[in-house]
């Protein structure tokens, strides 16, 4: 039987529309920093490897799942030695050549996940979590007030996420609404 390499790391979901098990990404069997970007479906006889024209980087323990709404699968982040992905990617529904097989995968904006997504099925992102790690915690605090206080040397990922009670600026009225996501998640 022929199919995915050995590895270890890598994720899985089940597509519930079509019937098959999904398998992206991974590191080489044996270490080393080898990483999968391949794409495989098992129908429960067979492993085929997605043709897809554009492909998420190779990663390690991304976070894979189904979208039973949208009937596609939704991959965040990842990463390799010294490095995380910020990187949403969602199973393209295209299927150009009509053999019951997605040909593509959508990049998603670089948002974390959140129970909310938008029209495009890619998840919205959460206001306060201000360095990208898929919650508001006390981690977004020093990136907070890098951006409250110099936004020109703002290095966390989106400055938007700032903006916590929603009026258009950063500014200090902005801590409150940050405490209190702290205090009643």
């Amino acid at each position: 039987m022929t199919g995915p390499a050995p590895r270890y790391g890598h994720s899985m979901t089940y597509d519930a529309d079509r019937g098959v098990v999904l398998l992206f990404g991974g590191n080489a069997s044996g270490g080393g920093s080898s990483y999968r970007n391949d794409v495989w479906q098992f129908d429960g006889a067979a492993w085929t490897e997605l043709d897809l024209a554009q492909r998420p980087p190779g990663s390690m323990w991304s976070a894979l799942a189904y979208d039973t709404v949208r009937g596609r699968a939704v991959m965040f982040g990842g990463g390799t030695t010294g490095s995380r992905h910020a990187e949403t990617w969602a199973l393209a529904d295209d299927d150009e050549d009509c053999d019951a097989v997605p040909d593509d995968v959508d990049a998603c904006a670089a948002t974390p996940l959140e129970l909310n997504v938008g029209p495009d099925g890619c998840p919205l992102p959460i206001v306060g979590d201000v360095n990208c790690d898929f919650a508001v915690t006390l981690d977004d605090a020093a990136p907070l007030v890098e951006a409250l206080v110099d936004p020109t040397n703002f290095t966390g990922c989106e400055l938007s996420r700032a903006d916590l009670n929603g009026d258009g600026l950063r500014d200090g009225r902005d801590i409150e609404p940050f405490v209190d996501i702290l205090l009643h998640p």
